[in-house]
């Protein structure tokens, strides 16, 4: 790995870290740092993980959110099997508040891998979360009763 790389890397490394603390000014900083460390390359080169980060931080900083979220949606569309560029994808659309869309990419998270995050953000959306048997209506005294099972208190 050339010394480029390794730093480009680093500030990936850091500027996701500071992404999910929600320090999104220190997360741009960072991530912008290992895009020009990637300036040579066309933007197809660029990693997944880099481009749904970057383009988190810039609809949450306002600064650019077409782009923003056309990297979001980047990632999603051609490396979709990880539920955090879901994650990042809705939240990128809550900043904008676009709720429904945010809500299905939230969703189509969920069917990847049940990431707490998304749960946490849907709940905080007012969505509730799935049912225990989901072939079976909310409402269906299966579900209830499951449900109460897996919710009571130890």
């Amino acid at each position: 790995m050339t010394d480029t790389a390794m730093k480009a890397a680093n500030y990936i490394e850091l500027g996701v870290l500071y992404a999910r603390e929600g320090r999104y000014l220190d997360a741009h900083i960072n991530l912008r740092h290992a895009l020009v460390g990637f300036g040579k390359l066309s933007l197809k080169d660029v990693p997944f993980m880099l481009l749904s980060y970057y383009g988190l931080c810039l609809v949450a900083l306002g600064k650019d959110t077409g782009r923003g979220i056309a990297y979001c949606r980047r990632a999603v569309d051609e490396a979709g099997n990880r539920s955090e560029y879901y994650f990042n994808l809705g939240k990128a659309l809550v900043f904008l508040k676009r709720k429904a869309e945010a809500i299905t990419a939230f969703q189509h998270g969920l069917t990847i891998d049940d990431d707490p995050r998304i749960e946490a953000e849907l709940t905080r959306l007012g969505i509730r979360s799935r049912p225990p048997i989901p072939f079976l209506p909310r409402r269906h005294f299966l579900n209830r009763y499951v449900g109460r099972l897996i919710r009571r208190p130890s």
